[in-house]
């Protein structure tokens, strides 16, 4: 009788012990999966820069002038990137491409024109910084 509670005792403990090391080991894969930019803990901005190059490839480039909403909406993925490059340059080209939007009229063109140099710039760094971490975006 004292044996078979001993045993009980010593399955019960291994189930613990394996169950603390399945939820351990979970973590750990997780964790590396978050810092490889794979699976579902794929940093925002790497996902943005996947998604950049997915509407490119589909030829879904939307020319439709950026509402506010369609503003944050493009920034905030870079905005929380854990990445300082992809941060940097991600919300450098959607804050330009914002600018650029609120002052194309017919009076203000040439400040507009004077934009698309900086607006080139910007693409290559983010360009650059999105190909630091995987994810080589074509030339426009």
């Amino acid at each position: 009788m004292k044996l078979d509670t001993q045993f009980k005792r010593n399955v019960a403990g291994g189930l613990v012990l394996l169950a603390i090391f399945a939820v351990v080991l979970g973590g750990a894969l997780w964790l590396s999966g978050a810092w490889a930019n794979v699976g579902p803990a794929t940093d925002s901005g790497v996902s943005a820069c996947k998604k950049m190059v997915e509407n490119m490839d589909d030829g879904r480039a939307d020319n439709a002038k950026w509402t506010e909403a369609d503003y944050f909406a493009a920034r905030a993925p870079f905005e929380s990137s854990k990445h300082a490059d992809l941060r940097v340059a991600g919300t450098n080209l959607v804050d330009t491409i914002w600018k650029s939007e609120q002052t194309v009229d017919d009076e203000s063109l040439g400040g507009a024109l004077g934009l698309m140099s900086t607006l080139q710039t910007q693409m290559s760094q983010l360009q650059i910084a999105c190909g630091n971490h995987g994810v080589a975006v074509p030339q426009a």
